[in-house]
C-alpha cells in the first residue's frame, strides 16, 4: 500500500493504511476474501519519522523495515487481516 524507497525521506503523521477486509453491506457478512498483499515498506537510508500511523489487514506484512536506518516510529498500530487463516492461504499469491 505504501513504499518509502531507499533514497527517500519523510515525515508521516496521522496516516492510516487500510483495506476493507469484509463486506459490511452484506447483512450475512459472507464476503471475507478482500485483501491486499503488503502494508508499509520502508527501505530508506535517510531519516523517516512515523507518528500515529496504522497499517492494517495486509496478508504478508503490516510494517516492513528492509535495510532502513534512522527510523523513528511512535504510536504505530498494526492489525492482522480479519480472516487471518484465509490470509495464510492467500500468501502465495503475493509472494512475487
Amino acid at each position: 500500500m505504501f513504499h518509502v524507497t531507499s533514497g527517500a525521506s519523510g515525515y508521516f503523521e496521522n496516516m492510516w493504511l487500510w483495506t476493507a477486509d469484509h463486506d459490511i453491506d452484506d447483512p450475512l457478512n459472507t464476503q471475507l476474501n478482500i485483501l491486499v498483499g503488503r502494508g508499509m515498506l520502508i527501505e530508506s537510508s535517510a531519516p523517516v519519522w512515523l507518528y500515529g500511523t496504522a497499517s492494517e489487514h495486509a496478508a504478508l506484512y503490516q510494517y516492513q523495515f528492509e535495510g532502513a536506518n534512522t527510523v523513528v516510529a511512535g504510536m504505530i498500530q498494526s492489525v492482522l487481516y480479519f480472516a487471518f487463516s484465509l490470509a495464510l492461504a492467500y500468501r502465495q499469491r503475493f509472494a512475487t
